[in-house]
């Protein structure tokens, strides 16, 4: 088992309830954490974007350093709450990422298989 639709196919077809109950949320995780980290990858971007600008205008008064510092640190405090919601999403990314892992794990997925599958994963997003 080291795709997606196989993973898929168990989760319809096995009589097995456990296994069955373990594919179906091994699913729904690798559904939440392909969206924390599309939500992570806009973010990175954005955060990029911002401190590409900071360096870019610092010093934005040159003869008045203390004023350049003052306008940096206000884009910094004015980037505080997104900041905190990028950290929220890389929090749940990483538990959604460890949830994976003991699917994983209880499916005895292991080596190539689930580094192929978490190729996938990643493909599949990226599509």
């Amino acid at each position: 088992m080291t795709t997606i639709k196989e993973i898929q196919e168990l989760a319809k077809q096995t009589d097995d309830w456990t296994k069955r109950k373990v594919a179906e949320n091994l699913l729904e995780e690798i559904h939440n954490w392909q969206v924390r980290r599309t939500y992570l990858d806009v973010g990175y971007l954005e955060l990029h974007r911002w401190l590409t600008f900071i360096v870019d205008s610092y010093p934005k008064h040159p003869d008045n350093i203390p004023q350049s510092v003052e306008d940096a640190i206000g884009i910094i405090n004015a980037m505080a709450t997104p900041l905190d919601k990028k950290r929220d999403h890389s929090h749940d990314a990483k538990a959604h990422a460890e949830r994976i892992y003991e699917y994983l794990d209880m499916l005895g997925i292991w080596n190539e298989d689930r580094k192929r599958l978490w190729e996938e994963i990643a493909q599949k997003e990226d599509d």
